[in-house]
């Protein structure tokens, strides 16, 4: 559900969260991925030191419970933890991690979601690997026919293209985004 609060009001699901988290005191996975969904919420409604106490818990069920998947959800969150600090070379740093463990957990779309946020904090950073991010985030929705997210990924490249300097590239890459994103809108 934390994707369709992004969409419509990830204030009212954090809420939601932080009660549900209420009536599940045990250390499970059902805690740990409540924990992380809350946490990863809070970083984007500007409740990050809440977002971080949250997000401790978490990362301790994650070793306990040795979830692989949960793990790299932590590196997410922790990264984005440090985009909301300001560090942004921190941030990418983890994500890096964050990609890299949810490729090993087998979890595309985590990896896509890294991803597509490393190509948006390289952008807003000027660091050089947006042209990277925003490859990679594309072939994984290519080779997952995810035609939303193929969208997401075009519009980093174009990004990055309008950043290397070549706006007929990055306007061609806009509008096909929009053609994707036309349909759902």
């Amino acid at each position: 559900l934390v994707d369709y609060w992004f969409t419509t009001s990830i204030r009212v699901g954090y809420g939601l969260l932080l009660q549900a988290l209420g009536r599940v005191p045990e250390p499970t996975l059902v805690r740990a991925n409540g924990l992380w969904a809350a946490a990863h919420s809070a970083m984007y409604v500007n409740e990050v030191a809440e977002g971080k106490r949250l997000l401790a818990e978490c990362r301790d069920l994650a070793e306990r419970l040795d979830d692989e998947r949960l793990r790299a959800r932590v590196l997410q969150v922790e990264g984005e933890a440090l985009f909301c600090d300001g560090d942004a070379p921190g941030c990418i740093a983890l994500w890096d991690q964050s990609s890299a463990a949810f490729r090993h957990a087998g979890d595309a779309y985590g990896e896509f979601h890294v991803l597509t946020t490393s190509a948006a904090a390289a952008f807003f950073s000027g660091d050089p690997r947006l042209d990277s991010y925003a490859t990679k985030a594309l072939v994984l929705a290519d080779e997952h026919a995810a035609e939303s997210s193929k969208a997401a990924a075009l519009y980093a490249l174009g990004n990055a293209h309008w950043r290397a300097g070549r706006p007929d590239e990055a306007i061609r890459c806009y509008r096909e985004t929009l053609l994707r994103w036309e349909p759902w809108m």
